[in-house]
């Protein structure tokens, strides 16, 4: 019923985006951070990552977070490509041109493309969500039309078809939301 519905929504089809955002995001704490390890601070130190490394065995995008350090001191936030230069922001100027630039742990994508993906992803399941609910509202009013239209007819078995259908229809509806609170995260992770 309701809870094997939310079970397999949960075990498959959650999995996938997931697995796609942890990509993204690993992918993007590994590159800003091979250029932050590189660019130097108001104090001409360098060799700091902006984001904590990802722990093996997490999940980068909901543990993705920035260096303890740096947040407890903007000062060490690397900006500058040379020491002894604090108004120099070509560091980040790099990091953010890593935007549109071929990310080789997204197959060759950019930052921006991957995340466009996701999105077209979870849209692609939400119109296949949507179809399929439709269809089972169809059937749901099909098998009406016949049970009013047949005479003699085994209300015990109008009853569990319907109590089918009526299942199929929950599980798409949940699937449905779940796909909806999908979309809502994806796009909440996408840099304004």
């Amino acid at each position: 019923g309701s809870l094997g519905g939310y079970l397999a929504s949960r075990d498959e089809d959650l999995t996938s985006y997931r697995q796609q955002l942890d990509t993204l995001a690993a992918s993007l704490i590994e590159e800003v951070n091979a250029v932050h390890r590189t660019a130097y601070d108001q104090a001409g130190v360098t060799g700091r990552n902006l984001f904590e490394p990802d722990p093996p065995g997490s999940n980068p995008a909901a543990a993705i977070r920035v260096n303890a350090e740096i947040l407890d001191d903007p000062s060490k936030l690397a900006t500058a490509n040379a020491p002894g230069e604090p108004g120099n922001n070509e560091a980040v100027l790099t990091m953010l041109d890593l935007r549109t630039a071929g990310i080789s742990g997204l197959g060759g994508l950019t930052f921006t493309g991957a995340a466009a993906d996701v999105i077209a992803n979870v849209g692609r399941d939400l119109a296949t969500a949507d179809a399929a609910t439709e269809a089972s509202e169809v059937i749901v009013d099909s098998l009406e039309l016949k049970r009013q239209s047949v005479s003699a007819v085994s209300l015990d078995e109008e009853a569990a078809d319907l109590a089918r259908w009526q299942q199929s229809f929950e599980a798409a509806a949940r699937f449905l939301q779940t796909v909806n609170r999908i979309t809502e995260t994806a796009l909440n992770l996408i840099p304004g």
